[in-house]
């Protein structure tokens, strides 16, 4: 990371800024104090980094209708199918 002092930020701040959004890399900017701040570019979430870098895809329906879904039938009532499921049978 690339140390300047406050007085260049502020005679070349426009081309500093460029330079930290066209790079990336941050810059840490002091004065007389020894106090520092850096200046980085934004950060984008992890899901705005894989779409840029094009690991997602926007979903597409699968042109299955829910009507066309088979449906089950069973002779059992909710409370059947309850002690089923907690092996109570």
């Amino acid at each position: 990371m690339r140390t300047i002092k406050r007085r260049e930020l502020s005679h070349h701040s426009g081309a500093i800024l460029d330079e930290v959004i066209k790079t990336g890399e941050p810059v840490r900017v002091t004065n007389r104090d020894g106090e520092a701040v850096i200046i980085s570019k934004e950060p984008v979430s992890l899901y705005e980094q894989w779409a840029r870098d094009g690991l997602i895809e926007a979903a597409t329906p699968s042109g299955v209708a829910w009507a066309d879904l088979p449906t089950l039938h069973t002779d059992l009532d909710i409370h059947d199918v309850l002690d089923e499921l907690r092996g109570d049978y």
